[in-house]
């Protein structure tokens, strides 16, 4: 079982859902995966650590459709992108959601948030943990494999500092999202294969579930199954 720590209280959670899912075909969040949607396995790993759970929606419709597939709305919140100031209605990409997020927990006055994709069940709690307690130190903490590929989607930001950056370059249209970690920043890297790998053995905790083929892959090289008729009841 992990030790959770939960005397950090001002870090959130917040879960992107406004992707379009156009790789997968149907709304990837709410696809269901071993019997529930694949945003419940994220929150249901996230709840242990008595933190708030916010859902990073585009919109309100998109919300709502969540909500009719979720059983723990009382755990949760929504978020929702702020177009306001976009010049461009139809934009759709991950920094707007870094932008909602860091904007209203900075209203709530969080100082740091974890941010990650709805669309990864196989999440280990553990190494949760160890970047929240590396948080206390740093400003940001972010997982880094040996080639040097970043994973900004399972990350820990500064509120602050982030709304500022993210604000910049939304409005400069530099989406890339590592473009927002700043040199001035107090940054954590943390090796994936030297150190994460010690308690999650086939990092499986970095598994994005993007297309179909990623089921059938998981399949052949993992040994997991689901029901695949789940998704037509």
């Amino acid at each position: 079982m992990v030790k959770i720590n939960t005397s950090t209280n001002d870090l959130a959670f917040a879960v992107l859902i406004g992707g379009k899912s156009l790789r997968f075909g149907s709304v990837k969040g709410i696809f269901k995966f071993n019997g529930k949607p694949l945003i419940a396995h994220v929150i249901d790993t996230l709840l242990p650590f008595h933190k708030k759970i916010f859902l990073v929606a585009h919109d309100k419709a998109q919300a709502t459709l969540y909500k009719s597939r979720l059983s723990k709305l009382d755990s949760i919140s929504f978020i929702f992108d702020d177009m306001s100031f976009i010049e461009d209605e139809t934009l759709r990409t991950p920094l707007l959601g870094f932008h909602a997020a860091f904007q209203k927990l900075d209203a709530l006055h969080h100082e740091k948030c974890f941010i990650l994709s709805c669309d990864m069940p196989f999440i280990n709690p553990k190494v949760i943990q160890i970047m929240i307690d590396e948080s206390l130190d740093h400003d940001c903490v972010i997982p880094q494999w040996n080639n040097g590929y970043l994973e900004p989607l399972f990350s820990i930001y500064p509120v602050k500092k982030g709304l500022i950056q993210t604000r910049k370059n939304l409005m400069k249209k530099k989406y890339k999202l590592i473009k927002i970690i700043k040199d001035t920043w107090k940054v954590k890297y943390i090796p994936i294969e030297s150190m994460i790998k010690t308690i999650d053995n086939k990092l499986l905790t970095f598994f994005n579930i993007n297309k179909f083929e990623d089921i059938e892959y998981l399949k052949k090289n993992h040994g997991i199954i689901i029901n695949e008729n789940e998704n037509q009841k």
